[in-house]
């Protein structure tokens, strides 16, 4: 597998190609920066943990690659169609057979309204860098509040998250 930087980049651009022939079907949470942020928090928890970087590093690049709109009939399966889309693009750009169930795996596991148990590391560590999506989502809640003490309050629950993306920001900065 990639055991050398030249050859990292050289598939961080075929997932990169990949994502930029799906990025019609990507939304705002799902785009470029949110994947960049996985694919570095997931590097980060990969070295931590001991995962294996194979799957990881595919895994986190790859996950969104399906996106289903929000009202979209078949939205509890966009993860395991992404961990289908995932295999089909691994095996047909000669990616390592060995590691690709386990890239499914974690890519069909990372989202934890598909009901899918992360059971490797590798899969609990791009579950856990998918994390953003829930801070991005609490940043929009003020807008969506009907009534003005909704809004207050929710605002000031934004501020704290706000707080902390700051502090994880400069953390992230430092490695």
């Amino acid at each position: 597998m990639p055991s050398s930087a030249d050859a990292w980049s050289l598939w961080t651009d075929r997932f990169s190609e990949f994502l930029d022939a799906q990025a019609a079907d990507a939304d705002a949470a799902h785009d470029r920066a949110h994947v960049e942020r996985v694919v570095t928090t997931a590097r980060q928890l990969a070295d931590a943990e001991g995962a294996q970087m194979d799957v990881v590093v595919p895994a986190a690049w790859l996950h969104d690659c399906v996106v289903l709109p929000k009202d979209h009939p078949d939205r509890a399966q966009a993860s395991q169609r992404a961990a289908e889309a995932a295999r089909a693009f691994l095996e047909g750009e000669g990616y390592p057979e060995q590691w690709i169930p386990d890239i499914e795996h974690a890519i069909a596991a990372h989202s934890y309204s598909g009901d899918v148990v992360p059971e490797t590391t590798e899969a609990k560590v791009v579950q856990d860098a998918e994390l953003d999506h829930v801070y991005a989502k609490l940043l929009r809640l003020p807008d969506t509040m009907q009534t003005k003490a909704g809004r207050t309050a929710a605002q000031k629950r934004a501020g704290f998250v706000r707080s902390y993306l700051n502090q994880l920001a400069s953390e992230l900065d430092s490695v």
